[in-house]
């Protein structure tokens, strides 16, 4: 299955579009939903070669879980970005393989402290992050 994830510092003429994603937890991947998931924002796409073998990788900001439970008001799980100490984003680089899928809505991780994520928002979302 492929599918598009959007990075743009500008989408169509108006503010930037960074996808979101979820990331498999390599930690946690016996854990089911989104205790085996990481939530990131997609900032850049790029590609190296080593040793004449291409690796495609994407340039990712954190957004880890809040507690460890989904919140008991509406049962969804929360997340919040990842700063360092000065505010500044958490950033990796990571291969693009370990992208599980998309989430929707990019542009909100861009607008609140903290966020919920909607495992209603899409049939693949409920699959993903129960």
């Amino acid at each position: 299955m492929r599918e598009q994830i959007h990075t743009v510092p500008r989408w169509c003429g108006g503010p930037a579009w960074y996808g979101c994603i979820y990331i498999e937890d390599e930690e946690y991947t016996d854990q089911p939903g989104f205790c085996g998931l990481l939530v990131a924002h997609t900032l850049l796409f790029m590609s190296f070669k080593h040793q004449h073998i291409e690796y495609p990788c994407a340039l990712v900001t954190w957004f880890p879980e809040i507690g460890a439970l989904p919140c008991p008001d509406v049962g969804m799980w929360m997340v919040k970005p990842d700063v360092d100490n000065e505010g500044s984003h958490i950033l990796n680089i990571i291969h693009v393989d370990s992208i599980l899928h998309g989430t929707p809505h990019p542009s909100s991780l861009d607008s609140f402290r903290a966020y919920y994520i909607n495992k209603h928002a899409d049939h693949h979302s409920h699959e993903i992050a129960f």
